[in-house]
Formats: structure tokens, sequence, C-alpha cells
């Protein structure tokens, strides 16, 4: 019983201060890991936050060019750190600044170590230090190796982990200002511009990042047939590890655009293999069934993607084009009506609307939507087939 109260009161508080306090410091050493040598590289300031990823309420310090941002809480082992600093560097610098955090983490932790073995430490220090040194050494396993998965920051922006951004700095090498920069612009929405940048040079194998964008820039802009082109260039190049539930979706219209349904439909199964309930998938695979006159199946999907986000305009006009073949129109009006209602400006909305009035016969009513669907997007599926269908009646 003594042994109990004991292990209660006092070693079990003991063990989680101490791991707790290793944990804070293994955050704290290799956040300063990143931004030390980033101030010495570009001389300008750098930023870094202990026990967030830059959200809620910190203590300041300001150390010159270094500012520490602490966020107080009673438990750091699950907390992470941020690090911001200029990345006006050089590829080989920022290489440095990357692997810095946690080597310089690791390296403090076995020169604790080998002093805890030359010295007679209190066993409370030993302790301390040996929870430090196993931490540090997971913390390096842990950042070093590339992870497909994003970490959130606030804002709703998203990095990743140093493991995969150095990965991604030595395979892009001397194109890196070139691929940040279309980044870059594809994050403005100046996809023609991206464009621009990423055509002229052979992309740099196993890129994930920059195959996503290139893919979405050439699938925005309506040139299906060149994202094919690429997609059969690279795709082997890309570590199918790092390729996520979205990028098959994306794939899939690629083959979608180019009548390809069965490959699209393949893609689509991918996609939700990793993610069953990516509501994108099951729209475009629900349509995809509809375009091979399985409705049935299509309606499967499509409401599942309206049960997972009943927010989801697409799903239902789609759902309504459904229920329009099946010869079900005040359904098929019903859904569209109120797909168009929860977002005005949805292209295929205004699509499905006009094929209704060409089932009614209503043809001006029909070509008017078409054409509102072709200003809202240039892309919409078969829209100049519609619009040509609306003129010849």
């Amino acid at each position: 019983m003594r042994d109990l109260t004991v292990f209660f009161l006092i070693i079990l508080p003991l063990g989680f201060l101490f791991f707790n306090l290793s944990r804070f410091i293994i955050i704290l050493l290799h956040e300063l890991g990143h931004a030390i040598p980033a101030i010495i590289f570009t001389r300008k300031p750098a930023e870094i936050f202990i026990g967030s990823n830059g959200s809620g309420k910190h203590v300041k310090v300001n150390l010159g060019k270094l500012t520490i941002n602490l966020r107080l809480k009673f438990f750091y082992a699950m907390s992470g750190g941020l690090c911001y600093h200029s990345n006006n560097m050089k590829s080989y610098q920022h290489i440095i600044v990357l692997i810095a955090g946690s080597v310089f983490t690791a390296l403090i932790a076995t020169g604790a170590i080998v002093v805890e073995f030359n010295y007679d430490m209190h066993g409370s220090l030993k302790l301390l230090t040996m929870l430090i040194f196993i931490s540090a050494i997971s913390s390096l396993i842990n950042n070093l190796y590339p992870k497909i998965k994003p970490v959130l920051i606030h804002n709703d922006h998203a990095t990743y982990n140093d493991g995969y951004q150095l990965r991604r700095l030595i395979i892009r090498g001397k194109n890196t200002d070139r691929i940040d920069t279309a980044i870059r612009l594809y994050h403005q929405q100046q996809y023609i511009d991206a464009i621009e940048l990423l055509q002229p040079f052979q992309h740099p194998k196993g890129d994930t990042d920059l195959f996503r964008v290139t893919i979405n820039c050439y699938t925005i802009t309506g040139r299906y047939d060149q994202a094919k082109l690429y997609t059969d260039k690279y795709i082997s190049t890309i570590p199918v590890w790092l390729l996520n539930s979205d990028d098959y979706v994306n794939l899939g219209v690629v083959e979608s655009r180019i009548d390809d349904n069965d490959e699209a439909l393949h893609l689509y199964n991918k996609s939700l293999s990793l993610n069953p309930n990516n509501i994108y998938a099951l729209n475009n695979r629900g349509y995809t069934y509809l375009l091979k006159e399985e409705y049935e199946v299509a309606l499967i999907d499509l409401n599942q993607a309206i049960a997972i986000d009943d927010k989801f305009a697409y799903s239902y006009n789609n759902r309504g084009l459904v229920y329009l073949k099946q010869n079900q129109p005040d359904a098929a009006l019903a859904d569209i009506t109120h797909s168009l209602m929860l977002d005005a400006n949805n292209a295929y909305g205004h699509r499905n609307l006009g094929i209704y009035y060409m089932e009614k016969k209503e043809y001006a009513a029909a070509l008017q939507l078409f054409k509102k669907a072709k200003e809202l997007d240039p892309n919409t599926h078969l829209i100049d087939k519609y619009i040509a269908d609306a003129h010849s009646v």
C-alpha cells in the first residue's frame, strides 16, 4: 500500500514533470536549430513558436533578431513548434537550415549523455538527460523522414515536415527559384503564367508538389490533352506513398475529360480507398457512372456524398441529372434548383437545368442556361455539345 502511495504521489508526478520538461527542451532546441543558421545566412529576423503551430496566445520574448513565442500549457508532449524565417538563401543554406533543427537537438542531447556518463550526476538529472536523449533521437527520425501529411499552421495554412521539404529541395536543385515562382503564381490563380514558367524545362522526377500544381494548371485552363501527356510522362516517377486521395481525383478528372471513363473510375476508386469520405471522388465517380448509364450505382455515390456534406451543390445537380435520366422530372428539378440555391455560380447546376428544359422542349430557356454555364466555366463538360443541340432544334 505504501509503495502504491509513493508511486502515485511522488514517482508518477515526477515522471510526468520530467517527460514534459524534456519535450519542451527538445521543441525549443529544434526551433532554435532552424532559426539561428537562418539568421546567420540571411541577416534577417526569425521567429519561433514553442508549444503551438502559430495559433493561440503566447508570451513573447525578443532577443535581437530572434523572437520566441512561448505558449504556456500544462502538457507539451503532443505539442509542436514552428519557425518563420526569410527564404532568401542559396539552396545549400536552406538545406542546412532544414537539417539543423534535428541535428542540433541530437548533438546537444548526445553531449548531455556523455557528460552524464563521465560525471556522477544526481539521479533526477540522469533521468531528465536520458529522456531528452530519447526524445531527441525520436525527433530526429520523425522530422527527417519525409511525410506526405501536411502540418496545419495558423490561418488555415499548411506546411510539411523537415524531411519532406528537404527531399523536395534536393530534387529541384537549380530549378528551385523557377518552380517556387510558378507555384506562387498558381496560388495567385495566374494559371497561364504558371504554365509558361513550367513548360520549358524537364521537371525533376519525384517532385509531387510540382506534379500536382502542373496537373491542376492544365485542367483548370482546359488543357486536358496536355495534362494527359504530362501525367503519362511523370506519373511513374512519383512515389505512390506521396499521392493522396485528392491527387487521384484530379488524375481522374483528366481521364474523364478525354472520355476514358473506365480509367477515370479506376482512379476514383483509388482515391476512395485512401479516403472513403472524399466527396469529390464520390461525386465524380457518381457522374462517371451516370455517363455510363449505370444510374442506380451513380445514385449510391451521389447520395453518400450528400450524406457527408449536405451543402455540396455539385452532388445535388448530378443527382438531379440522374433523376432526369430515370424519367423523374419533379425530383430532378428539386435537386437542381436546390443546387443553384446552394451555389448560384455553379456552372453544372445551370447546365443541368438547361438539360431539364431541353427535355421539356423549351429550347430557348435551355440555350440561355447553357450559355450561362459556359460563361461561368468555359470548361464545363460537354457544354459546347449542349449549346449546339439547343441551337439546332
